[in-house]
């Protein structure tokens, strides 16, 4: 019975804190009762609706289509207005897709020619290298 009325008491508690968080967003977000129903808009200058007004007077007024009943007159087709040159562009560069099982056979030198290659630095005579000068610092302790 104890472990019945701990677990009321937890769900009183869980749907209290959760019942206050609900509200506490709806309030946030309900809009506020004493604002306008409508927005007020900003007026327009009377240099811009002179600018309108001038616009609307120089617009031509669109010309209505007489419909012919015996004939029919094909609408010609609309061209364009700029033509554009032609563009160079550069090709697309060549993708080779190469399968896992194939591969690249590299060839060895004949052995003659490996002999040839490791007994010609053996011609060129030493020169013995002068003693390189010591310039680190031997007291840094790391």
């Amino acid at each position: 019975m104890k472990l019945l009325a701990l677990l009321a008491t937890y769900l009183a508690v869980t749907a209290g804190l959760f019942g206050g968080l609900v509200g506490g967003v709806l309030w946030v977000v309900k809009p506020d009762p004493t604002a306008t129903a409508a927005p007020r808009v900003a007026p327009i200058s009377p240099r811009i609706a002179d600018s309108i007004e001038r616009k609307k007077m120089d617009a031509p007024a669109p010309t209505p289509v007489v419909q012919t009943t015996g004939t029919t007159v094909a609408p010609e087709p609309i061209q364009p207005v700029m033509q554009g040159a032609p563009a160079a562009l550069t090709h697309a560069p060549q993708i080779h897709i190469r399968e896992l099982n194939e591969r690249i056979a590299k060839r060895k030198a004949p052995r003659q020619e490996r002999n040839v290659a490791q007994q010609a630095p053996a011609l060129a005579p030493e020169i013995p290298a002068a003693r390189p000068i010591a310039t680190v610092r031997t007291d840094f302790p790391y």
